[in-house]
């Protein structure tokens, strides 16, 4: 037992194993997977074709440099929320 295990400094709990951490985290990674919003095919190479052209008309008028992520999937009609990754 190391001499932070089982002590509690303000609201850090050391108490909790490497296991205990690792276990949290795949139950928030299998519940964020219920809530997954699913695509399909077509919804997924129509996203693409919107991003491409988009891209293609943010480089045509600002050059690459004029060009970041954020504005181009903004020109697509695209949020944070729903940009592929």
């Amino acid at each position: 037992m190391s001499g932070f295990q089982g002590k509690t400094f303000g609201k850090l709990n050391y108490g909790r194993t490497l296991n205990d951490v690792r276990d949290e985290d795949h139950q928030r990674a299998a519940r964020a997977k219920e809530h997954a919003v699913r695509y399909s095919k077509e919804q997924k190479q129509a996203t693409r074709q919107r991003i491409i052209e988009a891209a293609g008309h943010r480089f045509k008028t600002d050059g690459v440099d004029g060009s970041g992520i954020a504005t181009l999937m903004a020109d697509a009609g695209l949020t944070r929320t729903n940009r592929p990754h």
